[in-house]
């Protein structure tokens, strides 16, 4: 069986199927906003199988970052994906769609991705994949959210600037943000210090993913908040969108 099989055999009940091609399945997920009305997908059978809007652009942006929409509009569902070759696979796909279309209807009433329901964008996914698995595992997984959110925290702030300055230099301004309390001992104290690598690197591929979206030209779709590339306004200004 294809992957289109297996995805076909175990469809959910709120995809409404209308048809299968030799390019893929079409249907509409009734979940959210769309619940009644619908939102016409259509999905592709690749290295992976590939899901995006019918009509791309019609409901969602053509291509958004923020809302993990590529930018040929087929949808980021996670990093690495393997193909399917069961049910068991196709059945987590399915899942991995229905969160991924909820969170684009809260993402198109608050402007706003819901937390804690995606990774970073390009090579920043991978650091802040083994970050949150690491920061579970030191059992600091808020500490490691506050960072993320960019609060004050000795896992971005002063650990950073202990790494940076191997020569003690390093000055902290403002409040000094409190060491997370870690348990384990001397393995524990290097996972916390991996943790702290990982988050500066994580920074770092974020900075350089923005940097090359507005080199290449993309603008904002103007549907997000926190956006960094530039909105482009009917009367044909820019202005930044955070």
């Amino acid at each position: 069986m294809s992957a289109l099989d297996f995805l076909e055999a175990i469809r959910p009940d709120w995809f409404r199927f209308s048809e299968r091609t030799n390019f893929g399945l079409a249907g509409s997920a009734h979940l959210g906003a769309w619940a009644d009305s619908g939102l016409r997908l259509h999905i592709s059978d690749e290295k992976e199988p590939r899901a995006r809007e019918a009509t791309v652009g019609r409901l969602l942006p053509h291509a958004c970052s923020e809302r993990h929409i590529e930018f040929d509009g087929r949808f980021c569902l996670g990093l690495n994906r393997p193909g399917i070759a069961s049910r068991r696979q196709a059945r987590l796909w399915w899942t991995h769609l229905e969160a991924f279309v909820r969170c684009q209807s809260a993402a198109a009433a608050t402007g706003v991705w819901p937390l804690g329901h995606g990774l970073d964008h390009g090579g920043a996914g991978e650091y802040h994949r083994r970050a949150l698995r690491l920061s579970e595992s030191l059992g600091i997984a808020e500490a490691y959210l506050d960072a993320w959110l960019g609060q004050p925290s000795w896992i971005s702030g002063e650990g950073l600037l202990a790494i940076g300055d191997t020569a003690g230099r390093a000055k902290v301004t403002g409040p000094r943000p409190r060491k997370p309390k870690v348990f384990g001992g001397r393995r524990a104290r290097l996972k916390l210090l991996e943790l702290v690598i990982l988050e500066r690197a994580r920074r770092r591929r974020v900075d350089e993913f923005w940097k090359r979206a507005k080199e290449s030209g993309r603008t904002c779709c103007g549907t997000m908040r926190n956006c960094r590339l530039e909105r482009v306004t009917r009367d044909g200004t820019k202005e930044i969108a955070a």
